[in-house]
C-alpha cells in the first residue's frame, strides 16, 4: 500500500470515528473555554468536596449555556462518573445551606432557582412523610434496646427536620428574589413551583419539630422510670450499667428542657406537671444508690459511641473515607458522619464474603483512593439493605 493510500484510509477512519462517537460531536460543539472550566475546575472541586468553589465556577457558567450546551456538559460529566450540572448545583447549594453558610452562596439564576425550589419541595414533602412514621409509637417500649431504637429514629428525624427547615426558609428567600422573573417565558409547572406556599410548609415543619420533641421527652421520662427499677441489687450487671447511664443522660436532658419550658404547655398529658426539680431529685437519688457506677457507665458508653463512629462512620467524599473540604469552614459540621441505619454484624476476616466493616485500615485505603484503585459499596440514601452484583449495599443515615 502506498503512502498516499494509507493517508486516505486514515482520513476515512477518522471521519467514521467522528460520526459514530456522540461524545466527539458534543465536545466539538461545546465551547473550548466551557470544556476547560468543567474539566479543570468544576470536576476537581466536586471530587475534593469544595462546594463553594464548585458554585463559584459552575453557577455563572450555567447562566451562559444554552439547553443544548447543558446536555453536552452533562455528557462530559457523565463520562467522568460525575452527576449532571443540575444535580451538582442543587447538591452544592443545599450542602452549604445545611451547614449554615448560606450567606456565602452566589445569587441563583432563574434556572437554578427553579431547580432548587423543585428539590426543596420534594425533600420537604418526603421528610414530613417519613416523620409521620417516626411519630407512630403506638406501644410503649419494654426494653432499653427498644427505647434506644425509638430515640435513635427521633434523633435522625430531628436532624432531617432541621435541614428542611433551613431549606424552606431559603426557598422563601428565593421566591422573594425571583419576583422580577419574566413569567411569560415559563411553563405552567414552573409557575406553580414559584407560587408554592413554602411559608406554610415551614409552619408544618415547626409543628412537626414540637411534636417530635415532646415524643422524645416522654420516652426519656418513661425510660428514666424504667432505669430506676432496674438498679436494684437483684438485677443483672448489664441492666444496672444501662440503667445507670440512661438515668444520668435522660435526667440531664429532661432537666435542661424543663428549666426553659412549663410542662403544662405540652400537648402530651404524660409530660404535664413534671418539673426540672422533680427530675433532678429523682436522678440524685439514683446516683446515690449506684455510686460510681454512673461515672463508669458514662465512660463506657461514650467510648463505645466514638468507637462506633470510627469503625462504621463514613464521610461524604472519597468513597466514605474523607470529609468535605467545606467542613473546614464550620467546626460544627465537622462532627457529621454517615452511620448505618442498623449496626452491621462484622464478618470473619478470613472468609470469602465481603468484609464488614468494609475498611480495615483507613490510611491504606486513602492512599489507594488517590489512585482510583478502589470502589465503595456503601450508599448514603435510603434506609434498606440490598444486593447489587452479589455485594451487599448497606444503607446509611446522617448522624450528628
Amino acid at each position: 500500500m502506498s503512502i498516499r493510500d494509507s493517508l486516505k484510509r486514515r482520513a476515512v477512519l477518522c471521519c467514521v470515528v467522528l460520526i459514530v462517537s456522540p461524545a466527539a460531536t458534543a465536545r466539538a460543539e461545546l465551547p473550548p473555554k466551557t470544556q476547560r472550566l468543567l474539566t479543570m475546575e468544576v470536576i476537581p472541586a466536586y471530587q475534593r468536596g469544595d462546594s463553594a468553589s464548585l458554585l463559584a465556577t459552575l453557577s455563572p457558567l450555567v447562566i451562559k449555556m444554552t439547553d443544548a450546551q447543558m446536555d453536552e456538559a452533562d455528557l462530559l460529566l457523565k463520562e467522568q462518573e460525575i452527576p449532571n450540572t443540575a444535580a451538582l448545583l442543587v447538591e452544592a447549594r443545599m450542602h452549604m445551606l445545611n451547614q449554615g453558610i448560606a450567606k456565602k452562596l452566589p445569587r441563583a439564576s432563574t434556572r437554578e432557582t427553579l431547580l432548587l425550589l423543585e428539590s426543596i419541595k420534594s425533600n420537604v414533602e418526603g421528610t414530613l412523610s417519613r416523620n409521620e412514621g417516626v411519630m407512630d409509637v403506638t406501644q410503649r417500649p419494654k426494653t432499653f434496646d427498644e427505647y434506644e431504637a425509638a430515640l435513635w429514629n427521633i434523633h435522625v428525624s430531628q436532624n432531617e427536620l432541621r435541614n428542611i427547615s433551613n431549606s424552606a426558609t431559603h426557598a422563601v428567600s428565593l421566591q422573594s428574589m425571583s419576583q422580577r422573573v419574566n413569567r411569560h417565558k415559563l411553563n405552567d409547572d414552573q409557575i406553580v413551583l414559584l407560587d408554592t406556599e413554602f411559608g406554610e410548609q415551614l409552619s408544618n415543619i415547626q409543628q412537626a419539630q414540637r411534636q417530635l420533641l415532646e415524643l422524645e421527652l416522654e420516652l426519656r421520662l418513661q425510660r428514666l422510670q424504667m432505669a430506676a427499677e432496674s438498679l436494684n441489687a437483684d438485677s443483672e450487671i448489664k441492666d444496672r450499667i444501662q440503667g445507670a447511664f440512661v438515668a444520668d443522660l435522660d435526667g440531664e436532658v429532661l432537666a435542661n428542657v424543663l428549666k426553659e419550658r412549663d410542662s403544662n404547655e405540652f400537648e402530651r398529658p404524660y409530660l404535664r406537671g413534671c418539673t426540672a426539680a422533680q427530675v433532678q431529685e429523682h436522678v440524685e437519688t439514683i446516683r446515690e444508690t449506684v455510686g460510681d457506677l454512673v461515672e463508669k457507665s458514662r465512660l463506657f458508653y461514650v467510648g463505645l459511641h466514638w468507637w462506633l463512629r470510627g469503625r462504621y462512620g463514613q464521610g461524604p467524599d472519597g468513597r466514605g473515607l474523607l470529609k468535605r473540604a467545606d467542613f473546614m469552614r464550620s467546626a460544627k459540621s465537622q462532627f457529621g458522619l454517615y452511620m448505618p441505619a442498623k449496626t452491621p454484624q462484622p464478618t470473619d476476616p478470613t472468609s470469602t464474603a465481603g468484609p464488614i466493616p468494609e475498611i480495615d485500615r483507613r490510611h491504606h485505603y486513602i492512599w489507594q483512593y488517590e489512585y482510583r484503585r478502589i470502589l465503595g459499596h456503601y450508599q448514603t440514601t435510603g434506609t434498606s439493605s440490598s444486593e447489587v452484583g452479589g455485594e451487599e449495599i448497606v444503607a446509611m443515615r446522617t448522624f450528628y
